[in-house]
């Protein structure tokens, strides 16, 4: 689906047999989160959403996701939690306009992503400046041997600035998976937010 509106929708129930979504500039509920239901999915590309975050559902057999909120998203602080109940990804991915409370009441939900091995991200997730949101998303991704980062709200098959780093074996954190074998950060300018992430990757020894 790609540029449709379901403004008025609470509610995206699929069925089991459905095992790849592709949603790219959807039009979703302003007032409220849509939640979406796809117990059987294995493929999700949440690409642009424009409204408010939808809530992921129980999705125990999801192995691949791109997930990239934009920044000017309309979430408020009286919204339910976010992936509730999700239980396996490959990857996953996602201003300050988006709610803090909003993204708290998020991460005291987060399930143990049992599956994960391959998660893209946006940089949503590394504000504050202590990057807690991604920290806590890395605890609960047991298996996760691969992880990108995008200072972007588009993904692009290149950008300007491109870094790896890996996890020093000798010196490995307990707060991470130990199958975790390289991050990737791309972005158009190292900025502020860059040098963040930087730091909180060397805390983690990488």
């Amino acid at each position: 689906m790609e540029d449709c509106n379901v403004w008025d929708s609470r509610r995206m129930t699929c069925p089991s047999s459905l095992k790849r979504l592709i949603m790219e500039g959807m039009e979703l509920p302003t007032e409220s989160r849509m939640r979406i239901c796809a117990p059987g999915l294995v493929s999700l590309r949440l690409l642009g959403p424009r409204g408010r975050t939808p809530v992921l559902e129980s999705m125990p057999e999801l192995l691949a996701a791109h997930v990239v909120v934009d920044w000017d998203s309309e979430d408020t602080c009286d919204s339910c939690s976010q992936r509730e109940g999700d239980e396996g990804a490959e990857q996953f991915a996602d201003d300050d306009n988006i709610s803090q409370d909003t993204k708290k009441r998020d991460l005291r939900w987060c399930p143990t992503f049992s599956k994960l091995k391959t998660l893209l991200l946006n940089d949503y997730w590394c504000y504050p400046a202590d990057c807690r949101p991604l920290g806590c998303i890395l605890e609960h991704a047991p298996v996760l041997e691969k992880l990108t980062v995008l200072f972007s709200c588009e993904v692009e098959d290149n950008y300007k600035v491109e870094m790896e780093g890996r996890l020093d074996r000798t010196e490995r954190s307990v707060a991470i998976s130990h199958h975790l074998k390289i991050i990737k950060v791309k972005c158009e300018v190292v900025d502020e937010g860059v040098y963040n992430l930087l730091k909180f990757m060397g805390a983690l020894n990488i």
